[in-house]
């Protein structure tokens, strides 16, 4: 969500942003069924679109390694 921050460091008039955290995650999502091996292309295209999940939309795994992954890393980011 650093994108926000730069957007509420510009309107509170602040020198820089702040990280606080990460809050959200960004998907992609398949407009269409998509053909094997078809490319996929960029914002605003006909093949995918973005979404934001957070974790309290899905419920996780806390066995799988990537879940592990990434608790790690939150709590490297939390000691920034």
């Amino acid at each position: 969500m650093l994108g926000m921050n730069y957007k509420l460091a510009q309107l509170e008039k602040e020198g820089k942003p702040i990280f606080t955290g990460i809050i959200a995650e960004t998907v992609s999502i398949a407009k269409r069924d998509l053909k094997a091996g078809e490319m996929l292309d960029g914002i605003g295209g006909y093949t995918i679109r973005g979404d934001f999940i957070r974790y309290d939309h899905v419920q996780l795994d806390e066995t799988s390694l990537i879940v592990e992954l990434r608790r790690t890393q939150d709590a490297l980011f939390k000691k920034v």
